[in-house]
């Protein structure tokens, strides 16, 4: 299903990193696709990979900025997302 008018003007959400977890899929996907129009970077995030590949492979048009498996009841896996974000995000400042 697609929108056909959002209720935020378009670049509302310019420099914006929105991080959208179950992102392959459904909802997620749809609320990914939507902050891309408005010009937000995003990570999402699903427990399965494969999910995640086909998704950015659909969305790669767009400025996506990240995706990773995340299973959010492993605490491991929230640290390790978390810090590769903190990374992510550094890298940008400087590399401009």
């Amino acid at each position: 299903m697609e929108h056909k008018q959002g209720m935020m003007r378009e670049g509302a959400m310019k420099g914006q990193v929105i991080v959208i977890t179950g992102g392959g899929t459904g909802l997620g996907r749809s609320m990914a696709k939507y902050c891309l129009e408005l010009g937000a970077e995003i990570c999402i995030t699903s427990r399965k990979m494969d999910v995640l590949e086909k998704t950015a492979m659909e969305l790669e048009r767009k400025p996506l900025a990240k995706c990773f498996p995340l299973h959010v009841t492993f605490e491991e896996q929230r640290r390790w997302t978390l810090w590769s974000l903190q990374w992510w995000a550094i890298m940008e400042k400087w590399m401009g």
